[in-house]
């Protein structure tokens, strides 16, 4: 399963590529782009499309990453304490059956 999930990955990936690739190619056109700080000359159409997207996609990802360290710890936490508790249901169940 493990095998079919990484080459399912890689196609995916492989097909993401080449449609940037066709995607940079039909869109060609160079633009100029002023930036507050400097002046981009000559970039085209689809490298700022495809670049706009990536950091998008890069920020999404950072943004994200504190959330899921934190939902990881609270899950291990709370598999601790129903650890935790089992043992005591287990142990309680023992007491009662050696009274009775």
């Amino acid at each position: 399963m493990a095998k079919l999930r990484f080459f399912l990955f890689c196609f995916v990936l492989i097909c993401v590529v080449l449609l940037a690739l066709a995607f940079l190619y039909r869109n060609a056109l160079p633009t100029q782009i002023d930036l507050i700080v400097f002046d981009v000359m000559h970039v085209s159409v689809g490298v700022l499309a495809l670049a706009s997207f990536v950091i998008g996609g890069v920020l999404g990802l950072v943004v994200r990453v504190p959330s899921a360290i934190w939902q990881r710890s609270q899950s291990k936490m709370q598999g601790r304490v129903l650890a935790r508790k089992e043992r005591e249901i287990e142990r309680l169940k023992n007491e009662v059956a050696k009274a009775g």
